[in-house]
């Protein structure tokens, strides 16, 4: 299993995190040519690519069904806000994007109401409070997008096939 989560690591982090086991001195108790590490690499890069594939269902159906689940959100907005100019209904996981236009990484216009703009995911911020919710969330994406993106993760599956075919595989 350390193999295993070794690989996730590696390929994850683009192999710093088996440089820092490099610099530590503890590299050698991972076996970097058995199929439990290669497989963790190879896992990771599947995760990585149904993430990208499950946002990209997610935009997709987000674009389509924007305006309607804008106003399905506008009538329990007005529900939840009670007459209170100061503050702003806030979804947690936007309908589609932030203020100033940049999409989400996971949008949820596209989902039913009652997953959209259920409780769990709208919360009454004061501006300033909804600006720093977006900030943080944009920056959360943007790791994820640097690590979540088709050029890297297919530039990270060729290499490690190409490894593979050069290097061979021991158990």
């Amino acid at each position: 299993m350390g193999n295993f989560w070794a690989g996730v690591g590696a390929s994850l982090t683009f192999g710093a995190t088996d440089w820092i086991r490099e610099q530590l001195g503890v590299n050698e108790v991972v076996h970097k040519g058995c199929l439990a590490y290669r497989a963790g690499e190879y896992t990771e890069l599947v995760a990585e690519l149904s993430l990208a594939g499950v946002s990209k269902v997610l935009t997709r159906m987000a674009v389509r069904n924007y305006q309607r689940a804008r106003n399905a959100a506008k009538t329990i907005v007005k529900a939840l806000r009670m007459g209170n100019r100061e503050h702003i209904v806030h979804h947690v996981n936007p309908l589609l994007g932030h203020p100033g236009g940049q999409r989400t990484l996971f949008p949820t216009a596209g989902l039913p109401p009652k997953v959209h703009s259920g409780r769990w995911n709208l919360q009454v911020l004061d501006k300033e409070a909804h600006k720093r919710a977006h900030r943080r969330l944009r920056r959360v994406e943007q790791v994820l997008r640097i690590n979540t993106n088709r050029y890297t993760i297919s530039a990270r599956f060729l290499n490690n096939l190409h490894r593979d075919s050069v290097q061979g595989c021991e158990e």
